[in-house]
C-alpha cells in the first residue's frame, strides 16, 4: 500500500476552501489504500472534517467529541505530513472552538 498524494492534496485544497465534505471524501479515498501510520493520520483528518461539519450545524457537543478522537489519531503525526501543516492544525484544535483554521 502507498500514500495517494493526489487525493491528499485534493483534500487539502478543499479544506483550505472550507469545503469540509469534499475534503473528507478525498482524504477517505486516500485512507482506503494507505498503510500505517498514514492511514491513522488520514482518519484523523477525516474526523476533523466531520467535526467541522457538526460545528456548522451548531452541534458543539459532537464537534468536541470528534476533535478529541481526531487529536488522538494525529498525536504522533509529523508537523508536516504529505505537505500538510498538521502541527498547526493540532495547535488550533487543542485551543477549543476554532476562531480560524490554518491553511494546510
Amino acid at each position: 500500500m502507498s500514500l495517494d498524494v493526489a487525493h491528499v492534496h485534493a483534500g487539502r485544497d478543499a479544506f483550505n476552501r472550507g469545503e469540509w465534505f469534499e475534503a473528507h471524501e478525498r482524504w477517505e479515498r486516500a485512507w482506503l489504500v494507505a498503510g500505517e501510520p498514514e492511514k491513522r493520520y488520514l482518519q484523523g483528518l477525516v474526523q476533523v472534517c466531520a467535526a467541522l461539519i457538526k460545528l456548522e450545524r451548531q452541534r458543539d457537543d459532537l464537534y468536541a467529541s470528534l476533535v478529541a478522537r481526531a487529536l488522538e489519531k494525529l498525536a504522533d503525526a509529523p508537523d508536516t505530513f504529505a505537505g500538510l501543516d498538521v502541527g498547526g492544525l493540532r495547535n488550533v484544535l487543542r485551543g477549543g472552538l476554532p476562531l480560524g483554521l490554518p491553511r494546510l
